[in-house]
């Protein structure tokens, strides 16, 4: 015998099965690193998006907040409430924004905008409660879009860009008890936006986790 193995896959089963398997092992793993980077653009343009509603939610609750009490001017109070208009217009198109043609806070109703205006009506919100996910290990996924409805709205009568409305007229009006309410609503809201970003939070650091295994998977 010379010592020297055949070329042919056929001589060696036991190599080419290894060999196939290899190959399997890489395309999954780059499988799971492209969509790895897919999931963190999405990821990382909702924590964005979050950051600038929380901001909006604090503004708004100062401003609701310099213009109540009796001592306050009409025209004090008619700068505020334009401000807060002006805070739900923003907070209307951070819920809104789209990430490749698809809207990230419609659920998994990805081709309708989560919230819109017509004849200075806004409407209820028209996605669902559903999430998209995707697979980035085995085993592991995350959100991929979220619910817009959850966020401006749980379990309250109306979402925050009513609220916004309603509060901007209360105080306008100096309604006491309409600005009180408007103000209990966006504490509300606020508690809502910071765990919707803590939880997008975690799948980030889920995400580095799995990305940081599939990068040690390729290396070995």
């Amino acid at each position: 015998s010379s010592g020297l193995r055949m070329g042919r896959l056929s001589d060696d089963p036991l190599s080419a099965v290894a060999a196939v398997d290899e190959h399997a092992v890489l395309d999954r793993l780059d499988a799971y690193q492209g969509a790895g980077d897919a999931a963190s653009y999405r990821l990382g343009l909702a924590d964005n998006v979050m950051t600038d509603i929380i901001n909006q939610l604090t503004s708004a609750q100062t401003t609701a907040l310099s213009a109540r009490g009796s001592e306050v001017t009409q025209g004090t109070r008619d700068t505020a409430a334009n401000e807060l208009l002006a805070i739900r217009d923003a907070l209307m198109s951070d819920i809104n924004t789209q990430f490749q043609g698809a809207y990230l806070f419609s659920g998994s109703n990805v081709t309708v905008a989560p919230f819109s205006a017509s004849g200075g009506t806004i409407s209820a919100y028209q996605g669902d409660n559903d999430t998209n996910a995707i697979d980035v290990g085995s085993g592991r996924a995350v959100a991929s879009t979220f619910d817009g409805g959850a966020i401006l709205q749980g379990s309250d009568p109306v979402h925050l860009l009513d609220t916004l409305t309603n509060l901007a007229a209360a105080i306008s009006a100096g309604d006491a008890a309409g600005i009180d309410a408007g103000i209990q609503a966006l504490n509300r809201g606020f508690d809502r936006a910071t765990g919707a970003q803590a939880r997008i939070g975690n799948d980030q650091r889920s995400l580095d986790d799995v990305r940081a295994m599939l990068i040690s998977g390729h290396a070995q």
